[in-house]
């Protein structure tokens, strides 16, 4: 595969950071209510002490961040087979790590081995041929996993949600690629093959 250009940053809002929203509903668990601001979710339970007063006790407290994976083809020359070339996005609801232009297939497939390796590990470097530098994976004591890229971060809020980014993603670019010629031959798609046949099940 040819190099590519520099890679571009966009500028977002920092991580974390939503709109608020509060509001309270049941939970399944009784006495348990859930509060949601922004992304961030807490669940209380309450209480009533001998003197009849209700207080609050502390229960769990997390976020629910929506991880997307996007690969934007290139309208000219995007749609080949043996280089499917474009616009790879990685975001959640508040930030953006861009690579433009880069290679799906290099990427896809190392972001698929990358999810296969951070089933034993917290932190994983992804490393693409074509790219200058690394791609961070950390995974929090929490579960969450940050991925961190040229001074921009993007979050998830767990292994699972990126396994479906990352599934959704795959599909998609087997989808657009579908009729092009020479995909036949490129052997980068193969592990993104086996990965989309292995999510289905």
């Amino acid at each position: 595969m040819i190099q590519t250009g520099n890679s571009q940053k966009q500028k977002g809002p920092t991580p974390g950071h939503g709109v608020l929203r509060t509001g309270t509903q049941n939970s399944p668990n009784a006495g348990v209510k859930t509060t949601t601001i922004g992304k961030e979710t807490v669940e209380v339970k309450a209480a009533v002490n001998s003197n009849g007063v209700v207080r609050t006790v502390f229960i769990k407290r997390y976020c629910t961040i929506v991880l997307k994976i996007q690969c934007i083809f290139d309208p000219e020359s995007g749609r080949s087979g043996l280089d499917p070339l474009g616009r790879l996005a990685i975001s959640d609801d508040n930030s953006e790590i861009v690579v433009d232009p880069t290679y799906f297939d290099s990427w896809l497939a190392a972001l698929i081995d990358a999810f296969q390796r951070i089933q034993t590990t917290n932190h994983v470097v992804v490393e693409v041929s074509e790219e200058p530098k690394p791609l961070q994976i950390d995974i929090s004591a929490n579960g969450q996993i940050v991925f961190s890229y040229e001074g921009r971060e993007v979050g998830a809020s767990g292994r699972k949600e990126f396994e479906n980014a990352l599934s959704a993603a795959a599909n998609s670019f087997l989808n657009e690629l579908k009729e092009s010629p020479g995909v036949s031959q490129n052997r980068f798609i193969d592990p993104i093959r086996r990965f989309v046949v292995t999510t289905r099940n």
